[in-house]
């Protein structure tokens, strides 16, 4: 999704996003904890945030708050050289200069055209086979100047997506090959992330992996990059499962970043949802991307348009994507990024720290965090139940994304759980491992 745009692209279609969303099943899987043996070797993903340094709300405190430890900005052709031979980084510099106050990496993006490659105005996005030398100057120019100060280099956004490239799919896959070479030529030790894909069946997005795969594209890249964008955490991470299905099929040994990930709390996008669920929502992306093997997670994006409540009637979602409100005001998901994101920097998937015995539907992991502390997450995947958790050292912090409140426990409580998850934060378990126990009849909702 990637803003900003420019002004030749029109606004989605609302009936085309509502067919791409509710083409996706929202159903949620039934069954013991069965992500417990997916997730056997999973971590807590690295986290990333879209536009966190171009954002009017950025502040190197608000970023550090929220544990963000990448930044994915923009660094655009006709910004850099808007006329030809022309360079112009006093805006990428400034981007740097912000990342290293912040100390978050940047994923920067190599993005889109310039208008003097193209012989009329208003032209369709996209490189001309003929102008592709233009383009790798470009790119030569920024890897050589930032290969030190960027983390790592995507290359374009959402190909398959007719907003962002409008020319023939065999031309793209030519430019990200010619590009992948020539930034490993410059530095071969600079990660490339490829894809940046709009990852949804509807737009024909396994296909267009798979055809990627076999121009040759990935063979040097060190990453490939989705974006799973969907109703909840629970439909679109089954989508990574077929990323890594094709990712195995082809041989590829690199990372999987999910690049763009995020849910509106406004607007008339069908994955809107209300801000109160908007920390449920940041939590179990993190928790089931990780387990579905992403290596780094992006949310779209840093901040909405607009102050708290100041949204004009009839706002598109686009302005509804923040963690932060404008002006840097935490909004839920914000709320909940503070409290635990820094904590699980790090963290390992403790597949041996949790039994169920209570054979309910509900998902939960344990993480070890690096400073020794045991964090579960647990919520029910259906209906409601009642459980209680034996085998913690107390005291017991716990931690609720949808009402941002803290408790202190004593005592093994009997906890109550729906959709929303319930955090709990200890030393280890005596023993090594937790017990879940169903506590009474399960509540109807």
């Amino acid at each position: 999704m990637n803003t900003p745009r420019d002004s030749r692209l029109s606004p989605l279609s609302p009936v085309f996003l509502l067919l791409i969303f509710l083409s996706s099943s929202c159903a949620t899987e039934r069954g013991a904890l069965t992500a417990l043996q997916e997730a056997a070797f999973a971590q807590w993903p690295e986290f990333g945030m879209c536009h966190a340094l171009a954002s009017a709300s950025s502040s190197p405190e608000l970023l550090q708050s929220l544990g963000i430890q990448w930044a994915r900005e923009d660094f655009p052709w006709a910004r850099i050289e808007a006329k030809q031979g022309e360079w112009n980084f006093a805006y990428t510099d400034e981007l740097c200069d912000k990342a290293d106050e912040a100390g978050v990496q940047i994923l920067a993006i190599l993005c889109y055209d310039t208008p003097w490659i193209h012989d009329a105005p208003n032209p369709p996005r996209f490189v001309p086979q003929e102008k592709l030398h233009h383009w790798l100057e470009y790119v030569e120019q920024t890897v050589r100047r930032y290969k030190n100060r960027v983390g790592a280099f995507e290359i374009w956004n959402e190909p398959n997506f007719p907003r962002f490239w409008q020319g023939k799919n065999q031309d793209f896959f030519a430019l990200t090959k010619a590009t992948v070479e020539r930034i490993h030529s410059i530095d071969p030790t600079v990660k490339v992330v490829v894809g940046g894909l709009m990852f949804h069946p509807i737009l024909g997005a396994y296909g267009y992996l798979e055809n990627l795969f076999k121009s040759g594209a990935l063979a040097q890249a060190d990453a490939l990059s989705i974006h799973p964008y969907g109703l909840t955490p629970e439909s679109t991470s089954r989508r990574l499962r077929a990323a890594k299905r094709i990712m195995k099929k082809y041989q590829f040994q690199g990372e999987l970043w999910v690049t763009e990930i995020g849910f509106p709390t406004g607007g008339a996008y069908p994955h809107a949802i209300s801000p109160e669920k908007g920390g449920d929502y940041a939590l179990k992306t993190m928790a089931l991307y990780g387990e579905k093997g992403a290596d780094a997670v992006f949310w779209y994006a840093l901040s909405d348009s607009f102050a708290q409540g100041q949204a004009p009637k009839g706002s598109s979602s686009e302005a509804f994507f923040g963690a932060v409100y404008s002006g840097g005001k935490p909004k839920q998901s914000g709320r909940t990024m503070a409290a635990l994101f820094p904590l699980l920097q790090g963290a390992q998937f403790n597949s041996m720290a949790l039994i169920n015995q209570s054979r309910l539907p509900l998902d939960a992991r344990v993480y070890a965090t690096k400073n020794g502390l045991q964090v579960l997450m647990i919520w029910s995947k259906w209906g409601r139940h009642q459980v209680q958790i034996e085998g913690w050292d107390f005291p017991l912090k716990h931690f609720s994304p949808s009402t941002g409140e803290w408790k202190n426990f004593n005592h093994s409580p009997i906890i109550t759980l729906d959709s929303s998850p319930q955090i709990f934060i200890g030393p280890p378990p005596h023993g090594g491992t937790l017990t879940i126990h169903h506590a009474s009849s399960s509540l109807r909702e």
